[in-house]
């Protein structure tokens, strides 16, 4: 739950860790706890780097020094928004399916009749054709597509976007 107490929980684990790229479910999936998670992350995000906010580590009670990540991005699972960016997986997409699948809790085998995730009996075949749509944006087999919530600081469209090439 996006509650103040977990908030702060997670701010610290950001302080202690300092990652530069925060990854977190979309808010307003679905699903209540990817809705949750998601507004959480950001939030907590938020704290980290709020100096004036006393975090301290959960092990040692030491405060923990503020820190900003560099960027958050949300990742879509349910629902469809136009993405700020889409990453190329094709070369990894096998693994994405292998670890779908591992979450069993997630798939009956045999399949009953009556079972509906969420609008898909086939939820592997709905994420290849999900991972298709999005790396069609992009002219390639599979993406995965993320939004960010604030503007993308950019330095040099030809080296951060281009891949180096001229003439995008």
């Amino acid at each position: 739950m996006d509650t103040l107490a977990n908030r702060e929980a997670v701010a610290a684990e950001i302080r202690r860790f300092k990652p530069g790229l925060i990854l977190a479910p979309y808010p307003g999936d679905r699903h209540p706890d990817h809705d949750a998670a998601g507004r959480l992350v950001q939030a907590a995000a938020f704290y980290a780097r709020m100096k004036n906010r006393v975090l301290r580590d959960e092990e040692t009670g030491e405060p923990l020094e503020a820190h900003s990540p560099g960027l958050v991005l949300i990742y879509l699972m349910h629902e469809q928004e136009k993405p700020t960016l889409v990453v190329d997986i094709s070369e990894h997409f096998e693994y994405k399916l292998a670890a779908v699948s591992a979450y069993r809790s997630q798939f009956f085998n045999p399949m009953p009749d009556d079972y509906r995730f969420i609008g898909t009996k086939d939820y592997l075949a709905m994420v290849k054709a999900r991972g298709a749509f999005y790396g069609g944006m992009i002219q390639v087999a599979y993406g995965e597509p993320f939004l960010a919530r604030s503007p993308l600081k950019i330095d040099d469209p030809l080296r951060d976007l281009g891949g180096g090439k001229a003439g995008l």
